[in-house]
């Protein structure tokens, strides 16, 4: 007497695969007869544009420090002896080197910390 029990583990495959996926968040859906549903939250790759906001904000003030500090001309002899060492230095002194909006920031600065 060997049942097949196609039907049942077709929807015991289906049960097991909807919990694991609403494992992960859900949403609350309420439907057109007033019935509230669960539905997987959709996977969603975010890119985290305020932290890299924030972090290019940060580089440039704290570039700005640095030149209001040391001077125009140390500053940038400083920029010079990194450009020539070797890849890695070469690289900081091109991220470290003087924008409008550095020299910008960094005269602001200079006048408040005279």
């Amino acid at each position: 007497m060997a049942q097949s029990n196609t039907p049942f583990d077709k929807r015991l495959k289906n049960i097991v695969s909807k919990r694991q996926k609403l494992a992960n968040g859900s949403v609350k859906v309420v439907q057109s007869d007033g019935l509230i549903v669960e539905r997987p939250r959709r996977f969603r790759l975010r890119f985290p544009a305020r932290s890299v906001a924030l972090l290019i904000v940060v580089a440039l003030l704290l570039k700005a420090v640095f030149l209001a500090r040391l001077g125009p001309d140390t500053y940038a002899d400083r920029i010079t002896s990194m450009a020539q060492n070797d890849g890695v230095s070469r690289a900081a002194a091109w991220l470290m080197q003087g924008d409008v909006v550095t020299l910008f920031i960094a005269d602001i600065l200079g006048s408040l910390f005279g």
